[in-house]
């Protein structure tokens, strides 16, 4: 069997035959069937894939030679259409509207590489009020289906109009939904959409396929009036994003500090691996030195894999570096997953990420910001190191970090939950305290804040959330104060609350402003044009594993749509109880049991939902790592719910130029 164009020779090849078969008659022979050995089997569900990739040759003929008895038989197919696909920026700008979405969030790619492609065309074949659309997507990362919607809500994304097309049981399928909010059920529309064209092509799916202009009903949306496009893809059918679990090693620094035999013990070392398929003679190591291959290797601490369950804690300590002037390399310390002695899998280290979001610029620039997941501390300015002197029960149940605020920037977080005293006494004024403890001049938050925007382009929010001393009384003079303190000292690195609920991580950047200062007090916030609104806080006030993850699920649900950062604040609290029967514990034993837990929660269950997640000694966590990770892999996701929206002006449909392409 061949093809050929008419009035020509054969054309093209062959290059995909399934196993078995030898030739395939054509559909004018009433049931279709494949020779092999001479016999005739019925099959179905046969792809025969033919190739020819000169240019556009016009309708196409396959042709059979069939033997039927001693007779050789012609059989020819009807003509077929040539397939455009995939298709070109032919006429886009000029008699079609036509818009991409590269990988990266690159400006400019091959239609072939990118993520997302649609085309809109109205022409007098179809009348005056069709068009013609064209979508392409990159259905790869286990996803089905490319949509486009349109609405007028490109915040709630309420009441789209949603036109997808989707891989069904091998086949390719076509459907109108209207979709009221994105918390309730697409509802399916019949009879709006007719099919014209669908191909596959590995990844690649495309449908062309024309749609009314004007709206009937309240449940179809008229394209030609002001409206968003919203371009999505994933997992048909699905309510979260799903990605292949990804194996991981790192290193933690464990919270724990006490004394043990009259030495203290503190900052050791974690060693985790998660999704290594553990055989027989794996072992992790802990150097002080890159492991860059198998032979001769000396690790400070040597564990058999299958000994522990993905988890163990060393007697290593780890310092608290200066970061100052450091670069982004590894410091102190490796770990290293190794296999029959031949073998590094894997390998990791601490070190600093002074400006993971810009690197990252070209994947999540387009984000708004209430859809980055950004690292957090919980009690920011409440850092103080362990030392057998401090150790007080004060300490013990204040203290909730041991790096600084350069440190903790410095290592990735980009969310400060801080609480601001005023002393009126005192050559400082405005403190830094947990609860009624003070700890730092704000003086040393703000002279960090500095160090580190002057060196990195990342988003930090500083979510002044708390007043717990000294603002009870002339409390308005105290708040102007304190703004015009904040203000004098960061202004020009403030980004100004007009850029609006919905900014981007690039309409940031444009700014060259990095800080986004929320203020606890609404009326002095809205009377400040460079703060914003204080971080709503999802403290679940919880002493139990399951009532902590209970509880953030349940935020999880209510906040998942929000138009506004949020804070999940992922630790455990004690109580008076505690304080007053269990004073030789603390904090740090808290973060210990929980931040294992927390770390896990959000790689596995809301990494694609969650906005801040602010934890204590952010250290014995993963969730800076999580957190990067999480942001790239969103790509992959984008679904209603986290869409990233491209304006349309009300002729879009009609004026071709009015899409970028």
């Amino acid at each position: 069997m061949g093809g050929a164009a008419p009035g020509s020779g054969p054309l093209g090849k062959w290059i995909s035959v399934p196993k078995g078969a030898s030739s395939l008659n054509c559909q004018r022979i009433p049931s279709s069937a494949a020779v092999d050995d001479n016999k005739m089997q019925q099959l179905k569900n046969m792809t025969f894939k033919w190739q020819y990739s000169e240019g556009n040759i016009g309708d196409i003929v396959f042709v059979a030679s069939v033997l039927i008895g001693d007779r050789y038989w012609l059989v020819m197919s009807d003509r077929l259409r040539w397939n455009p696909f995939p298709s070109d920026l032919s006429g886009c700008g000029t008699n079609k509207s036509c818009f991409r979405l590269c990988p990266y969030w690159q400006s400019n790619c091959p239609l072939s590489a990118a993520i997302i492609v649609a085309m809109f065309e109205t022409s007098s074949q179809y009348g005056g009020d069709v068009v013609a659309i064209t979508l392409k997507g990159d259905t790869s990362q286990n996803q089905n289906f490319v949509a486009v919607g349109f609405g007028k809500d490109p915040v709630r994304l309420n009441k789209l109009d949603i036109n997808a097309c989707f891989r069904d049981n091998g086949q390719i399928m076509l459907a109108n939904y209207f979709q009221e909010s994105p918390t309730s059920t697409p509802f399916l529309q019949s009879g709006v959409i007719v099919p014209e064209i669908t191909d596959a092509d590995g990844s690649e799916l495309w449908c062309r396929f024309r749609r009314p202009i004007r709206g009937t009903g309240s449940n179809l949306i008229s394209l030609n009036q002001p409206l968003y496009q919203f371009y999505f893809r994933g997992l048909q059918n699905s309510t979260d994003c799903a990605v292949s679990p990804k194996k991981r090693l790192y290193l933690t620094v464990s919270p724990i500090a006490k004394i043990v035999s009259n030495s203290p013990v503190n900052r050791q070392l974690e060693l985790n691996w998660v999704n290594f398929e553990n055989l027989d003679g794996d072992w992790i190591g802990l150097f002080d030195y890159d492991p860059k291959n198998v032979s001769n290797l000396n690790p400070l601490v040597r564990v058999d894999a299958n000994d522990f369950p993905g988890y163990y804690r060393t007697i290593v300590e780890f310092p608290i570096y200066s970061l100052k002037n450091k670069s982004e390399e590894c410091i102190g310390y490796w770990i290293a997953y190794i296999r029959n002695k031949k073998k590094i899998l894997s390998k990791n280290c601490i070190r600093p990420k002074k400006q993971w979001m810009f690197d990252s610029r070209f994947s999540i620039g387009e984000f708004p910001l209430h859809s980055v997941f950004l690292p957090g501390v919980h009690n920011g300015g409440s850092y103080f190191p362990y030392s057998p002197s401090s150790d007080t029960i004060i300490t013990r149940y204040s203290v909730c970090q041991d790096e600084d605020i350069y440190n903790q920037l410095s290592y990735g977080i980009r969310y400060l939950d801080l609480r601001v005293g005023y002393y009126s006494d005192l050559p400082e004024k405005f403190w830094v305290n947990h609860d009624v403890y003070r700890f730092h001049p704000l003086s040393a938050v703000v002279n960090d804040l500095l160090a580190f925007v002057k060196e990195s382009r990342d988003v930090v929010i500083v979510d002044i959330h708390r007043f717990p001393a000294g603002f009870k009384s002339n409390n308005r003079a105290k708040h102007q104060e304190l703004v015009n303190y904040l203000e004098r000292s960061l202004g020009e690195h403030l980004i100004p609350r007009a850029l609006g609920l919905d900014v981007t991580l690039n309409d940031i950047w444009r700014t060259n402003s990095t800080i986004i200062l929320a203020y606890a007090d609404r009326h002095t916030a809205m009377t400040h044009p460079l703060l914003w609104p204080t971080i709503p806080q999802e403290w679940g006030d919880k002493q139990t594993l399951p009532s902590l993850k209970a509880f953030i699920k349940h935020a999880m649900n209510r906040r998942s749509y929000s138009n506004y950062p949020w804070a999940a604040m992922a630790e455990l609290t004690p109580t008076t109880f505690d304080i007053l029967f269990r004073p030789s514990e603390g904090i740090r034993k808290l973060a210990g049991l929980s931040n294992r837990e927390v770390t896990k929660w959000f790689r596995e269950d809301w990494w694609d939902r969650a906005s801040i997640v602010a934890v204590d000694f952010f250290l014995s966590t993963d969730i800076v790592d999580v957190a990067i990770n999480a942001n790239l892999d969103r790509i992959y996701c984008i679904n209603v719910s986290r869409s990233t929206t491209f304006p349309v002006n009300d002729t879009a449909l009609v004026n071709p130029v009015s899409i970028p392409y």
